[in-house]
């Protein structure tokens, strides 16, 4: 007797490879979860795995290239489905739109090259919120599906299965996990019948008899176990249950297509949040890091590619994939939410400088590279190349600690333009250092000047009176000493940024790491105390700004 409904069963192993324990840790379970994945592939015939994440597939492949080939025969055979596309499963708030890009480059890039497929199902389970523009960047990476976990059901009603749409009007089929990603390591059997017997009332989508649910032991790797593979077979014969079909999530996809209400089903836009609002707070360091790299990977390859396009001779292109992947890897969400243990800072810390110190590498070598082909045969003094990374034309603030007056003499006092001959006029102060080379003297130079779009301008340095004042120096805001905080904030240009004044207040946090359940703080403690210029935090308080 045939059953109207069906109850796609996935395996699933949760693995965070970096949280309360270090990445060789999470190295270690990988490598573990995926034999004992092979292992039920070799002796259950209907037992099929879905596995996300190519960073955690290049550790097999480097240290167990004999597992790797196995897993390669069951994804030919159709029973190992890859999922998720991507890097890892980061934070999807908080990286850049390039970040996000280059996830589906590098990721789907390993699974095509590796395995010859095109992974279509974008797989976040466990990120903490996903941004509006999401959609718009699935699908023109090719991805026609995604899952996701968060926000839970208590903290944002959404249906199980709808349309997420994206600013442009680009749609992704989205599920919505109505229950966990998996099992806890001390939940039994029978805790997993129960879970199913939850499922198949709540798993399912108007109008659609096929619904999904995630087994299998996680959160410190594991999947399905022995003992629930031989509860849900006892299950399958339950004629008060739907179909449990051991299943995947393509499978599961492709069969709701074909049911008479998936051209009703709602259209979600916007972005789909809110969990874990402390995690956009948390461990500031790691998210100025992040941003600093992310700029950084972009200006070099903008870098180099400017001295390509304007050299005869290009240098040997040099990739920077494997420097983003480092840098893709610490989006991971449990990394760039900050809740990873504090032992983890390190490894943390020089994943992001393998990121970092290529690009950096690249940008000033090409640059020199671009510097050193201009003629500067008629330039007595010396010249001074400014580049602008931006794709929209601006006035920059040049500046850098040199020599005031070069060889004796009159000190330098303007910036030519080589090409114009506008001059900018140059503003000398303080420099880092207290003295120069040799005990000469040793100041910044500072000037403003104007720079095209992803180009450069290049100066030469002259003594000349300058005919207009140097630009002014200013503070880009003003602090209020006596109720701390910010009554002045400008752009270079001098533009405001604030509306109104913005005070900094202490505000009790007894909340966790991710501030589960909480949409706020109520209780103001007060003003921070000035000790000689620096703000007293109180413990247990959170600095609002």
């Amino acid at each position: 007797m045939s059953k109207s409904r069906v109850l796609h069963l996935i395996g699933n192993a949760h693995l965070d490879p970096v949280w309360l324990w270090p990445w060789r840790d999470g190295c270690s379970e990988a490598l573990t979860t995926l034999q004992s994945a092979v292992n039920f592939l070799d002796t259950e015939p209907a037992f099929k795995f879905p596995r996300a994440s190519s960073e955690i597939y290049r550790w097999v492949q480097h240290a167990d290239p004999r597992l790797f080939k196995r897993v390669r025969h069951f994804i030919k055979t159709g029973r190992w489905e890859i999922v998720g596309g991507w890097i890892e499963q980061p934070d999807c708030n908080l990286p850049s739109t390039e970040s996000f890009v280059r996830q589906s480059l590098y990721g789907k890039g390993y699974f095509q090259s590796e395995f010859g497929v095109d992974v279509k199902i974008g797989y976040n389970v466990d990120s903490f919120g996903h941004a509006a523009g999401l959609p718009t960047l699935l699908a023109g990476a090719g991805f026609t599906n995604y899952v996701f976990m968060r926000p839970m059901p208590w903290e944002r009603e959404l249906p199980n299965l709808f349309w997420w749409e994206g600013p442009d009007g680009s749609r992704v089929l989205t599920w919505h996990l109505p229950q966990n990603y998996g099992q806890s390591p001390d939940a039994d059997a029978d805790h997993l019948e129960s879970e199913i017997r939850r499922a198949a009332d709540s798993n399912f989508a108007p109008g659609i008899n096929h619904g999904m649910f995630l087994y299998g032991v996680g959160n410190h790797g594991g999947g399905p176990t022995r003992r629930q593979l031989e509860r849900i077979r006892r299950l399958q014969g339950d004629e008060s249950l739907p179909e449990l079909r051991l299943s995947t999530v393509g499978e599961f996809f492709a069969a709701i297509t074909k049911e008479a209400g998936f051209a009703d089903l709602p259209v979600v836009r916007g972005e789909l949040n809110k969990h874990a609002p402390g995690c956009y707070a948390a461990h500031r360091d790691i998210k100025q890091q992040n941003r600093r790299i992310e700029r950084s990977l972009v200006d070099a390859e903008l870098a180099a590619t400017a001295a390509q396009l304007a050299l005869p001779e290009p240098a040997a292109a040099r990739s920077l994939q494997r420097p983003w992947e480092h840098l893709l890897f610490n989006q991971f969400h449990d990394i760039l939410g900050g809740t990873c243990t504090a032992s983890n800072d390190l490894s943390i810390r020089d994943r992001f400088g393998a990121a970092a110190h290529p690009a950096d590498e690249l940008k000033i070598l090409e640059l020199h590279r671009l510097a050193r082909a201009i003629d500067l045969r008629g330039v007595p003094e010396g010249a001074l190349l400014a580049w602008n990374p931006l794709p929209w034309a601006r006035e920059a603030h040049v500046s850098f600690d040199t020599f005031e007056a070069p060889n004796g003499g009159d000190p330098l006092t303007l910036l030519v333009d080589l090409d114009t001959g506008r001059n900018y006029p140059i503003q000398w102060s303080t420099a880092e250092p207290c003295f120069g080379p040799m005990g000469t003297s040793w100041r910044r130079l500072n000037a403003i000047v104007p720079l095209p779009a992803c180009g450069y301008r290049v100066f030469q340095l002259d003594r000349a009176k300058p005919r207009a004042k140097p630009a002014t120096l200013r503070a880009h805001h003003t602090l209020n000493r006596q109720a701390p905080g910010l009554t002045r904030w400008t752009s270079e240009s001098g533009a405001g940024l604030l509306t109104s004044p913005v005070g900094f207040g202490i505000w009790n946090d007894p909340s966790d790491t991710w501030s589960h359940r909480y949409d706020g703080f109520d209780e103001r403690l007060g003003p921070p105390a000035l000790i000689a210029g620096n703000a007293v935090i109180y413990l247990r308080g959170q600095l609002e700004f």
